[in-house]
């Protein structure tokens, strides 16, 4: 479906990435937020050798890998475990349970949504229902939680918070989507506030962070567009509307009528190369938008 609206943007953009092993993927999407390891595998082997497996619980968060070690956050019964593995044995090194009562309003499962992210401080989680949680990377020890729906007045949305925190040195960015904050900016190491972003509903997508015109910069594809902030005082540098409507949503939906409804996004904004490519949700691009990107994108 076309829509006439054009968003014209100039940036300068670096993407900010820490320094990592080459065998860390430390949260969503890896280290870069883009699905790309490093370096790059030249040849697979047509049958990998099966090395460890392991059972595990219910939940669409993903592995992620830091310092020889695999940690994932799922589900098991009435508990959200978040369990370590070695990653040359597939050993448990540590486990943290926390006791969990969320049901899913549309019975899509009941596990985490969100990846965590992890550094040599802490791996930091977030439950379906919006509980923060930061543990000691070494033994699972809880450094501490927050509750994002009665700190921030948050809202779990449809299906569940499914925004992944993100880490940049010692601070913790995370899409709130709350009356009180938009996106917050955390310590990780005692999760003290280092600042709060204007107001805005939250989305399932994740933060990018990002240098835009020498401005280090965090991305948001929040509910109704995307949202730039400073990354060092979480100030608003820019916000570019972009909302699909349920009309563009090709689903078989009876007896409930969605017209002055907006959909929820799902996809964060990526960046490939010099281009933002903002999508919102299944099959519904930024068709009919004209998108002038100036990127100098260094990695």
């Amino acid at each position: 479906m076309k829509n006439n609206l054009e968003i014209s943007l100039v940036l300068c953009l670096v993407l900010l990435v820490p320094p990592l092993n080459a065998e860390d993927w430390s949260g969503f999407l890896g280290p870069k937020r883009n699905g790309q390891a490093f370096p790059n595998i030249e040849t697979f082997v047509k049958e990998p050798q099966l090395i460890w497996s392991v059972p595990v619980g219910e939940g669409f968060s993903g592995p992620i890998v830091f310092a020889e070690t695999v940690f994932l956050h799922h589900r098991n019964q009435n508990a959200e475990e978040i369990t370590a593995f070695a990653l040359k044995s597939g050993k448990v090194n540590w486990k943290k349970s926390f006791a969990t009562t969320y049901k899913d309003d549309f019975s899509r499962g009941d596990g985490p949504r969100s990846t965590p992210a992890v550094n040599k401080t802490a791996i930091v989680s977030i439950s379906p229902d919006g509980l923060l949680r930061a543990l000691n990377t070494t033994n699972g020890q809880l450094l501490w939680e927050k509750d994002l729906i009665s700190e921030f007045e948050s809202s779990k949305v449809f299906f569940g918070f499914g925004s992944s925190p993100l880490i940049i040195d010692e601070k913790l960015i995370v899409m709130a989507g709350g009356k009180k904050a938009g996106c917050i900016c955390l310590d990780i190491k005692n999760g003290a506030i280092i600042w709060k972003s204007e107001s805005f509903k939250g989305s399932y997508a994740s933060p990018v962070v990002a240098k835009i015109g020498g401005e280090d910069s965090v991305l948001l594809f929040q509910r109704d567009g995307l949202s730039i902030l400073k990354l060092t005082d979480g100030s608003n540098m820019g916000m570019f509307p972009w909302r699909a409507r349920f009309e563009q949503y090709r689903l078989n939906l009876t007896r409930v009528s969605f017209k002055k409804l907006g959909l929820m996004t799902h996809h964060f904004p990526a960046i490939l190369e010099h281009r933002l490519f903002p999508m919102v949700s299944y099959s519904v691009f930024m068709e009919g938008k004209k998108l002038v990107l100036n990127f100098a994108v260094l990695i």
